[in-house]
């Protein structure tokens, strides 16, 4: 099972999987039963259980993550791009091809079963450095970032439902979110592809299927998109 890392809940340390379960909203507690009741299945003998938790997604195809199409569409059109929280702080993001390769390596040994492992992550940067990145590889070479907190968020919320659900995980954007992926490292290996292929691939991709800049979408522009519709 793929899972992510909100059943933590906020964290003042890297998160390692003996990090103690702490969910602070209905999204993460239903994280937490579902991980719970897997886990249980397995010592029971009904199912063989392995669960890879992964965190913020970045990659090809990836549009509706905080490191998705408010970042990648507006640096193609030579905008600002929009993210939320503290983006000078440390944050860990997993990149989708190499969750797929990990995924497979959980699921080819029997020692991985009856657990849950965090999957293997490029070094974790700040959030507007890899912006800054992104900008390079596109000859933008900006380094501001719009950074939305949470008495916006919460007040575009009130008009846009995918903004609303951002809320709940506001706290691993508002302070370091490091995930400690170690365990995985030492019993595996692991597939990482590094932060510089990560970006050319993401920016090939989202070039081939970039929206027309008039159409290109921020986090405020969508909250009027929605009540439109």
């Amino acid at each position: 099972m793929l899972d992510n890392l909100y059943l933590y809940g906020p964290a003042d340390a890297p998160l390692h999987e003996a990090t103690p379960v702490n969910p602070t909203s209905a999204k993460s507690r239903t994280r937490a039963a579902m991980s719970a009741e897997l886990l249980v299945a397995h010592q029971r003998g009904d199912v063989r259980v392995v669960i890879g938790r992964a965190s913020d997604f970045i990659g090809p195809r990836v549009r509706d993550s905080a490191f998705g199409e408010f970042v990648f569409e507006p640096a193609l059109a030579g905008k600002r791009a929009q993210t939320i929280g503290r983006p000078d702080t440390l944050h860990t993001y997993s990149y989708v091809p190499d969750v797929g390769r990990n995924l497979v390596l959980l699921g080819s040994g029997d020692d991985a079963y009856g657990r849950a492992w965090h999957l293997p992550n490029p070094p974790t940067r700040t959030t507007r450095h890899i912006i800054i990145d992104v900008y390079d590889a596109v000859a933008a070479r900006r380094t501001d970032v719009t950074a939305l907190k949470r008495p916006m968020l919460a007040a575009l919320g009130l008009f846009n439902r995918n903004i609303r659900e951002l809320r709940h995980t506001y706290y691993q954007f508002a302070a370091p979110f490091v995930v400690d992926d170690s365990a995985f490292r030492d019993a595996f290996g692991g597939h990482t592809t590094p932060w510089p292929d990560i970006v050319a691939s993401t920016v090939d991709w989202y070039r081939a299927h970039r929206t027309p800049p008039e159409l290109s979408p921020t986090l405020t522009q969508a909250t009027t998109l929605e009540v439109s519709s």
